[in-house]
């Protein structure tokens, strides 16, 4: 089971990263969030469709401003058994339910924080960090358009690369894997 709430220090910034689970988001969070992941463009859909797959998300982590406006976002997902399929459809690799319960998603982070602070800590590897150490041991799997992402961050959580295919847009997508432990 995931711990589904607490607030922890990020390392080397003076910012706090909260998780919980998407249902428990307050509703002004859980518009900003939806809104923010729509117009960052980590998700098609309309708001109300990723409103809901936020509410549904089992672990949401959020990074705020010292204003306290949201300023990224990433989560823990369950996904749907037709988008799990139609993934491994177009990627050619199997992503079983089994062996990849949790997907790793919804990486948004508005322009202005991107990139590295003064101390060279990058806001969206801390969000990615502090959710996969609730993961735990069981596997899971990741889609990013991002290269940084596929070469650098992901496999530091240790991710493998396993493909890649083309998005509704004809984008390029990376697919990466967690697998469990043997």
């Amino acid at each position: 089971m995931l711990d589904r709430r607490n607030t922890v220090r990020v390392p080397n910034a003076s910012r706090e990263i909260e998780l919980m689970a998407g249902s428990d988001l307050p509703e002004a969070d859980l518009v900003a969030v939806a809104t923010m992941i729509k117009d960052g463009g980590a998700v098609k859909g309309s708001l109300q469709a990723i409103r809901e797959r936020v509410r549904r998300a089992h672990l949401v982590a959020i990074a705020r401003s010292d204003d306290q406006r949201i300023i990224a976002v990433a989560a823990l997902k369950k996904p749907a058994t037709t988008y799990r399929k139609g993934l491994s459809e177009r990627s050619g690799y199997g992503l079983s339910e089994e062996k990849f319960p949790i997907e790793l998603g919804y990486l948004t982070v508005l322009k202005e924080w991107r990139g590295p602070d003064v101390e060279g800590v990058w806001l969206s590897s801390v969000l990615l960090q502090k959710l996969m150490e609730k993961v735990g041991q069981r596997g899971a799997f990741a889609t990013t358009k991002i290269e940084r992402l596929c070469q650098d961050v992901l496999p530091d959580l240790g991710f493998e690369f396993c493909g890649t295919y083309k998005n509704q847009d004809n984008e390029e997508v990376f697919l990466l894997v967690r697998a469990t432990p043997a």
